[in-house]
């Protein structure tokens, strides 16, 4: 089924990248900007790049009145306004894919820490700010703009990640090794308890942040052999639950029904 992609905030590093990558996939993207011509200049770059790219370009408001797959791709410190401004333009039924990492740097503080958001994440800051019925999933929090600008393809073999729930099982989906490092939120200790049951299961490293530093995240990649990272990334992916949503459905339905 044809569908349009909007990357809103698609006119900085990692906005343009995602864009790029899925303009070369052959998907229809319309990148908006808080000033058009700048997206519209993004726009024509990608089209320089990639023969017969399906990418326009647009002001936020008009790029998500375009389509029904919104990917926000904005610093943190213009989350909430952008949110409160494209709310009325957001189709019913949309999907918005949120990337955004409330990093301290926003407000003029350190781009290795991370802000406590009042609702739990930006993502569920997303989920309270636009309508009602809108679906929202928070991806590409780990994706680096330097690659996604590349022409390379993108793999890895360990991701060095917070231990939210959508990370811990997007981690098993994908079936690769992690070095969980929980966000310390003084409310909930979930994220603790994610890295030490995944840990556990000998599908990651549990990394507290008290530990964490550039030589000890150093010293600890450099020690994962080839055969650690296959184990702990097989382990992962069986502990992966395909369609879960659709048999938690099926379920739901037959208790309707019984």
């Amino acid at each position: 089924m044809p569908r349009t992609i909007a990357v809103l905030g698609g006119t900085g590093p990692e906005g343009y990248g995602l864009a790029l990558r899925w303009a070369r996939a052959g998907e229809s993207v319309v990148i908006g900007s808080r000033d058009a011509r700048r997206a519209q200049d993004a726009a024509a770059r990608i089209k320089a790049a990639v023969s017969n790219a399906k990418v326009s370009g647009d002001e936020n408001v008009n790029a998500c009145a375009a389509a029904d797959l919104l990917v926000l791709t904005i610093p943190f410190e213009g989350h909430a306004a952008l949110l409160k401004q494209i709310k009325p333009a957001i189709r019913p039924g949309s999907i918005v894919i949120d990337t955004t990492v409330p990093l301290a740097a926003s407000v003029g503080g350190r781009a290795t820490r991370t802000l406590g958001v009042w609702q739990g994440s930006a993502a569920q800051q997303t989920a309270e700010l636009v309508p009602k019925g809108v679906s929202v999933a928070a991806a590409f929090h780990n994706a680096s703009a330097e690659l996604l600008n590349a022409d390379a393809p993108i793999d890895c073999d360990v991701i060095v990640c917070r231990a939210g729930a959508v990370t811990v099982s997007e981690l098993c989906a994908a079936g690769v090794a992690g070095v969980l490092v929980p966000l310390v939120v003084s409310t909930t200790s979930h994220q603790r308890d994610n890295a030490q049951w995944l840990a556990g299961q000998g599908a990651g490293i549990h990394l507290p942040q008290s530990e964490l530093s550039p030589r000890r995240l150093a010293d600890l990649l450099a020690g994962l052999t080839r055969e650690v990272l296959l184990t702990m990334a097989t382990k992962a992916r069986s502990l992966a639950k395909p369609k879960a949503a659709a048999r938690v459905a099926d379920e739901l339905e037959r208790l309707v029904a019984a």
